[in-house]
């Protein structure tokens, strides 16, 4: 829930990391799209954008055209 940044981020975290040691690239992408979203809503336009392109590579690696999608016009927003 984005309108309760503090607790999102530590959730959109913990599935990062999980994803990360499981190897579920596509699930990788969307938390990170979810932290880029997250970083955006906290005011870090500089965190958000990182998180943000990370997702966006990633979700292009895996084939997933739509949340690639999602999360370039997420990246466009913040500009």
């Amino acid at each position: 829930d984005l309108n309760r940044p503090d607790e999102a981020l530590v959730h959109a975290s913990k599935a990062r990391e999980v994803h990360q040691a499981c190897g579920t690239r596509r699930d990788l992408g969307c938390a990170l799209r979810a932290l880029g979203l997250i970083a955006a809503r906290r005011g870090d336009p500089v965190a958000a954008a990182a998180h943000l392109r990370e997702a966006v590579r990633t979700l292009d690696e895996v084939g997933d055209v739509q949340e690639a999608r999602r999360a370039a016009q997420d990246l466009r927003r913040l500009s």
